[in-house]
């Protein structure tokens, strides 16, 4: 186990946190937090995906945005129906 990973334990931190992991959290199908860096790789009303640490994210849906973006983290919006790792 790497240093970083054992202070996310010790620290009780949620995993990824130290280690540039990223992390998704889903609000209700509508709304997606993504905290990691990240870089958009294609945006249209029904495909989002962006590219990640750990590879290709790829939200599907319906209204799509890109609410607020950052190089180290994103919020997607819209009516999601699948979110995808390619």
């Amino acid at each position: 186990m790497r240093v970083r990973q054992k202070m996310e334990r010790l620290l009780e931190l949620p995993e990824g946190s130290l280690t540039g992991e990223s992390r998704l959290e889903i609000y209700a199908g509508r709304r997606v937090v993504m905290d990691g860096r990240c870089a958009v790789l294609d945006c249209e009303e029904d495909v989002i995906r962006l590219q990640t640490s750990g590879g290709v994210l790829c939200f599907r849906g319906r209204e799509l945005c890109i609410a607020a973006f950052s190089s180290n983290g994103a919020v997607v919006e819209g009516r999601l129906c699948a979110v995808e790792f390619e």
